[in-house]
């Protein structure tokens, strides 16, 4: 079984962009389009347990940080990266002191959102 990734982002155009990105790694990837949904899918029985979660700032349902909070307490070794969008910027160390194994400013690109699935995705 290869690596699952999650893709929580409430914009679909973007959604689609980050789940084309990561066409290459393999990996078999789960959208989610808000964080209750998200939430949900993971008291789920899967195949195999998630290697990646990429993590909007900006959630219709939810605040993306206490998302965060609830995988370090629930997921402690799951990284978690966070997309950030043009008025996020001051979150990025917020993110970061809570647990997150990175954030990248949005839009992302195939070729950094793939060294990124790279350095932070477990291993088989």
């Amino acid at each position: 079984m290869g690596r699952r990734v999650a893709v929580v982002e409430p914009d679909g155009l973007l959604r689609r962009a980050l789940v084309s990105g990561l066409a290459p790694t393999g990996s078999v990837v789960e959208e989610f389009d808000g964080g209750r949904a998200f939430l949900r899918g993971l008291t789920e029985p899967r195949p195999a347990p998630l290697s990646l979660v990429l993590l909007s700032f900006r959630l219709p349902d939810v605040d993306a940080l206490k998302v965060l909070l609830r995988l370090r307490r629930e997921h402690p070794d799951l990284p978690v990266v966070m997309l950030a969008g043009f008025g996020d910027i001051g979150l990025f160390d917020e993110a970061t002191r809570l647990g997150a194994a990175e954030v990248l400013q949005a839009p992302v690109n195939a070729e950094l959102l793939q060294s990124t699935f790279l350095r932070h995705a477990n291993p088989d």
